[in-house]
């Protein structure tokens, strides 16, 4: 009698597990049906759901069909929900490289295309290179989503090899000297996401070129590469960029986040110059000792005072 019931609590349970899984299809089918919808609050709430859930390799042929789209929202929707699909299947990622590769394509679904590639393939280093040969040569918007997903590649947790991320920090510094603004600033943003990729300094090259946008004429681009500067591991600094940070403090009017940086320095007798800088009595002779040009406006306030 003990082994007779067991049989119907079995298939009782197989049957429920196998009715929540028709349940789970039936539902992705009902909403990714909704992505068609004219209905511009439905389709933004299909497209949420579905993004939150665990979607299966049974929901993509319909996706995909849906990235085929000539409306253009449905088509980045289905692009990302591409990107979402816990399958990782080649068909899936050859139909994201042909969108992103489509000339004819516009750049919100390129862009889609990129993002969703990089995660659909857990960050294989194969389409993060694709993705920089796609982008990296077209107009300032698309160099800027590139430069939005370098940056946030920089920052995820998963390694990069040693060759990708030399390659991802030598684009972005080609960025830094771009003729855009935006791009500039862009760059400068990403690369404080470096120092998540790297367990020692950062290298010369970057924090040098950083320092060279700090006499950018925008001062958007002075900001960003501040800010990074300051949020990289700059312990150690050449005596060559100390230098710079020490002109350009003194061209700020001594800029605090700078005087920050100069202070976490060990090199000899770099903290008593930084005290000795006293602004309100004998500027020019701090400039003579310090061999700066005499075009460089003398400052208005101490460290102390900007602190």
């Amino acid at each position: 009698m003990k082994g007779g019931n067991m049989c119907p609590s079995i298939s009782k349970s197989f049957l429920e597990s196998g009715t929540t899984t028709l349940s789970t299809r039936e539902s992705n089918r009902n909403l990714i049906g909704q992505l068609k919808s004219e209905n511009q609050h439905v389709r933004s709430n299909a497209f949420r759901t579905l993004l939150n859930r665990q979607l299966s390799e049974a929901d993509t042929p319909e996706i995909i069909q849906l990235s085929k789209s000539e409306d253009e929202t449905i088509q980045v929707e289905a692009i990302s929900l591409l990107g979402a699909t816990s399958e990782r299947k080649p068909y899936v990622s050859e139909r994201l490289t042909a969108i992103l590769q489509n000339p004819n394509a516009s750049l919100a679904v390129r862009a889609a295309a990129a993002d969703a590639l990089i995660k659909q393939t857990g960050l294989s280093e194969d389409a993060i290179q694709e993705v920089i040969d796609a982008l990296k040569n077209e107009n300032e918007d698309a160099k800027l989503t590139l430069i939005t997903l370098l940056g946030e590649v920089l920052g995820e947790r998963a390694a990069l090899s040693k060759p990708c991320l030399d390659r991802i920090v030598d684009d972005l510094i080609e960025f830094l000297q771009d003729a855009s603004c935006k791009v500039r600033r862009g760059a400068a943003m990403a690369l404080a996401h470096l120092q998540n990729q790297l367990e020692d300094a950062i290298p010369t090259r970057v924090i040098q070129i950083l320092c060279t946008l700090l006499n950018d004429t925008e001062p958007t681009v002075k900001r960003a590469a501040m800010n990074t500067l300051c949020k990289l591991n700059c312990k150690e600094l050449e005596e060559s960029v100390v230098e710079t940070l020490l002109r350009y403090l003194i061209q700020t009017s001594g800029d605090k986040t700078i005087f920050s940086l100069l202070k976490r320095q060990s090199k000899p007798n770099l903290s008593h110059k930084l005290d000795a800088l006293d602004y309100s009595k004998d500027v020019a002779s701090y400039l003579a000792v310090q061999k700066v040009p005499p075009t460089i406006k003398p400052p208005l306030a101490s460290p102390a005072e900007a602190a």
